[in-house]
């Protein structure tokens, strides 16, 4: 009798574990638990643009900085930077690249509450361009009234810095039309004749620049020189819900940031992550991609937004300003050992 009690307490030990287990209290019930203790969450969808902004993160990837962290990256290509906006709010990325107008207006007017998780690229000379067909009948800015310029995405940063030159020389930016397309069908929409201008980023820039293209124009010069391009974006409930995920994200980042300052190893990015030509990646101007993230520098992008009515602003001794201060969007800095300055050039 013993043994036969000592028998079916076993088979109810086991009975009992298998429910537990079934019902995660042992680690294995939702596909977003995360399998190791470093992390909420050990895979993450990440979205990011076929740009020179992402390959900080590529390098990251190859090099094992996520998986050193106990991350997994599950990565998707935009064709735009509002799609990536789009994409957090629905809830289909958990962190995004995009340029920062959009994210600014989508959370300015509550579509979407979002944190910028790092700093992604801060422009330089000739980096991003309006150019024209070479030989082509637009060889001055002003020219452009009544023309149709190519941009990536609607009230996006081209556009924003376009409004502001266009203004600064007289012309009426509503007497442009701006056409939201890919950045990599913008070359072949100008040869067409389907714009006038693009305003085109590295490297399909230089790619453009190999078929015909011209510069007419560095839209980051004069106010807006060195100025911030780009960032990754999460919601402020994934940042709440999985803080140690994030940190996570942004420590392998910044890794691959320090990285990046050997251009052999950013062209050969270049051509692995982004389908570069190796000549193309040679030649291409490359920005600056900053190790920390400065409030003071994004509020730049949100100063100007409000100067042109795009979200809420207020008066100021220094003139027109946002009501947004980018402080409350920025999360708090990573301890400094863990963040390198990494300037590169051309």
């Amino acid at each position: 009798m013993p043994r036969l009690v000592r028998r079916l307490s076993a088979v109810a030990l086991a009975a009992g574990l298998l429910m537990l287990t079934g019902c995660g209290l042992l680690g294995g019930a939702s596909p977003d638990a995360s399998p190791n203790d470093k992390v909420e969450k050990s895979t993450i969808r990440v979205g990011r643009l076929a740009l020179v902004d992402a390959i900080p993160l590529h390098i990251a990837i190859d090099k094992g900085y996520f998986e050193a962290e106990g991350l997994k990256i599950e990565l998707s290509t935009m064709g735009r930077g509002s799609d990536g906006v789009d994409k957090l709010a629905a809830g289909e990325l958990d962190v995004g690249l995009t340029s920062y107008p959009q994210p600014l207006i989508a959370h300015t007017k509550g579509v979407a509450k979002l944190k910028v998780v790092a700093d992604a690229v801060e422009t330089t000379p000739d980096l991003i361009l309006a150019v024209v067909k070479e030989n082509g009948p637009i060889t001055d800015a002003r020219q452009l009234a009544g023309k149709k310029i190519a941009i990536s995405s609607k009230r996006g940063i081209s556009e924003l810095v376009m409004t502001d030159q266009l203004t600064s020389m007289g012309v009426d930016p509503k007497a442009v039309s701006f056409i939201s397309m890919p950045i990599t069908d913008m070359p072949a929409a100008l040869g067409r004749g389907d714009v006038a201008a693009a305003i085109i980023a590295q490297p399909p820039l230089e790619e453009a620049k190999q078929q015909g293209a011209m510069k007419l124009l560095d839209p980051f010069t004069g106010p807006t020189v060195s100025f911030p391009w780009s960032g990754w974006f999460a919601t402020e409930q994934f940042v709440r819900d999985n803080p140690r995920t994030v940190d996570a994200f942004r420590r392998a980042l910044s890794r691959g940031v320090t990285n990046v300052s050997d251009r052999n190893v950013l062209e050969q990015s270049a051509v692995k992550n982004l389908g570069t030509k190796e000549g193309t990646a040679r030649m291409m101007t490359v920005p600056r991609f900053p190790s920390t993230t400065d409030p003071v520098r994004l509020q730049r992008v949100a100063d100007l937004l409000a100067k042109y009515g795009e979200i809420p602003k207020v008066d100021s001794p220094q003139g027109v300003r946002a009501e947004l201060d980018m402080r409350s969007m920025v999360l708090p800095p990573l301890p400094p050992a863990l963040w390198a300055t990494t300037t590169t050039g051309n």
